[in-house]
């Protein structure tokens, strides 16, 4: 039986474990916190379970719902039965994205013609960029940013205002001008083009670790997996091109084929030994603020804001969850302010909020939540590989052609396990 080391227990790393698990390969997980799931977790505050951050899935993330199938947990998830999302402007206005009526794709089109916060000639032009969609050439777009290619479509300043920049800035966490818009077609192209079931938003029912992390753990024990958490990754030790020894804070290993390393980019120098690539990159920020109120007013399960500081805000029942993507004006500033701040949006957004309603917050800040997509770094990223024989790179930053997203994380992982597969077992 082929033996593995997996370094790091975020969404990479439990993906690459279960599917080597599946295939009877020993697997060790090392985790060098003391819990499971890296930047999506959740915890117990005032009584209620809250996640770092709401994380919005997309009915066309495949990989992520394959391996919740792998591990029993698909329950933990609900589809919506058709693409709606309710949009707020400032002053109260609302508008839907609806696409409930009609047959697929037409459903699409009558929603975007319905959608009040454009006015007519506005929806005409996002039809005609989303017709013109399945024809682009993503290669053509290297170049370009969300922005340039946007403006180069012929698009208004209403419809980047009100649509696109919502859809980019929440999938990419980048402002326009920054992201690749190679990167963001193929977004569009896979959300639009192929199938309702993709056009579909997702949400949790649970917890996120009781999503991605319980059953995964649970699973892996059965298959004679071992999570070692709490665990931290001191040093790899390389020799003849091979990995020879994991040293971690607790204890060394050498007996094992293979090593997977599921690690945030940037701490990877911090454990190889003469280890000359570089993979440091630029990050962008998300910022999360939780509210608990003495009564709830919101009726809807989730809102995006149009032109707002913040993007999305989820409807917990037990509490508001406040999402900024790109959150560079927010990150540094103190908790408090940030509250503030979240306030007097709400209330300029919403009507029939007040402060006053606000039992509690708790502000939660991931400085480091995403790569930044940039035109540069996606050139980059098409390099990333190995050149050492039994050491595999997974995690959201590697050349999956996805944003830093779950779907990307676990896809890695289940890109990864092929490759040992087809390496140490077809072989």
């Amino acid at each position: 039986m082929a033996k593995g080391i997996v370094i790091g227990g975020g969404l990479a790393g439990l993906s690459t474990s279960v599917y080597l698990a599946k295939k009877g390969i020993k697997v060790t997980l090392l985790e060098a916190s003391p819990k499971m799931g890296g930047r999506t977790y959740s915890f117990n505050q005032n009584d209620t379970m809250i996640d770092n951050g709401q994380h919005i899935l997309m009915g066309c993330y495949d990989y992520t719902f394959d391996f919740l199938n792998e591990i029993n947990a698909i329950d933990t998830i609900e589809f919506q039965n058709n693409l709606k999302v309710v949009f707020v402007e400032s002053g109260g206005k609302f508008s839907e994205l609806n696409a409930e009526k009609f047959f697929y794709p037409l459903n699409l089109f009558f929603g975007i013609m319905k959608y009040s916060s454009l006015r007519f000639r506005d929806r005409l032009l996002i039809i005609k960029l989303m017709l013109k969609l399945p024809l682009i050439d993503l290669k053509s777009l290297r170049n370009k940013t969300v922005e340039e290619w946007l403006i180069e479509e012929g698009q208004s300043k209403n419809t980047i205002n009100n649509l696109w920049s919502i859809l980019a800035i929440g999938t990419l966490n980048s402002e326009l001008n920054v992201a690749s818009a190679e990167i963001f077609c193929r977004i569009l192209k896979t959300i639009f083009f192929t199938g309702n079931k993709s056009t579909k938003i997702v949400l949790p029912k649970v917890g996120l670790s009781q999503v991605f992390c319980d059953n995964a753990k649970e699973c892996l024990a059965n298959k004679n997996g071992e999570i070692k958490c709490s665990e931290k990754v001191t040093g790899i030790k390389i020799a003849n091109n091979i990995v020879k020894k994991i040293e971690t804070n607790v204890e060394n290993y050498s007996e094992f084929d293979f090593v997977v390393s599921c690690i945030p980019a940037h701490s990877l120098e911090k454990i190889f030994e003469n280890f000359e690539d570089n993979f440091e990159y630029e990050y962008s920020p998300i910022v999360t603020a939780h509210l608990w109120l003495d009564e709830n007013p919101f009726i809807e399960r989730f809102y995006g804001l149009i032109d707002s500081k913040i993007h999305w805000l989820f409807n917990n029942n037990s509490h508001l969850s406040l999402i900024t993507s790109s959150a560079n004006e927010l990150v540094n500033l103190d908790n408090n302010k940030i509250f503030q701040i979240m306030c007097s949006e709400l209330e300029n957004y919403f009507p029939i909020f007040y402060r006053n309603l606000v039992k509690d917050y708790k502000v939660i800040k991931e400085k480091r939540a995403t790569f930044l997509p940039t035109i540069e770094y996606s050139k980059r990223r098409l390099n990333i590989y190995s050149s050492i024989k039994n050491l595999y790179f997974a995690g959201d930053w590697t050349n999956n052609e996805l944003p830093a997203t779950i779907e990307s994380a676990i896809k890695s992982g289940r890109v990864a396990a092929d490759k040992v597969i087809s390496d140490f077992i077809i072989n």
